[in-house]
């Protein structure tokens, strides 16, 4: 016998829908359907593929919508995250220790360098 193949009913496609949109994982709406991660994977491809576009539009349209109103943070989150914009302050400089080190070198001459000899005095 064939494997038995139960259609998806209306309500589960909906609920599927609405975690997808929610941002629920996959495997969080698998359990709650009570069905294996795969089965949802192939039956409700399309329904979680649309929850999770929907969901993110609806959350960038109320940042915009902030953003265009006197929300400061909301401004700076947009266009940090849609126009490509970052932080490009020079950062600070942490101090640093510095540990003096005292070298000695001593340096002997293997023997003295004999005097020129001047004129006029006796040479010993």
């Amino acid at each position: 016998m064939g494997k038995f193949f139960e259609l998806p009913s209306p309500e589960n496609r909906d609920r599927v829908l609405q975690l997808a949109r929610f941002g629920a994982a996959e495997e969080t709406i698998a359990a709650e359907l009570q069905i294996p991660l795969k089965r949802l994977r192939k039956q409700f491809r399309r329904e979680l593929q649309q929850g999770e576009a929907e969901g993110k539009h609806r959350i960038l349209e109320n940042v915009y919508y902030s953003a265009a109103g006197s929300n400061n943070a909301a401004t700076t989150f947009w266009i940090k995250s849609r126009c490509g914009w970052r932080d490009t302050g020079v950062p600070p400089v942490p101090p640093q220790i510095v540990k003096p080190v005292l070298k000695i070198v001593l340096h002997r001459d293997p023997a003295p360098k004999p005097k020129p000899h001047e004129p006029g005095i006796p040479q010993p």
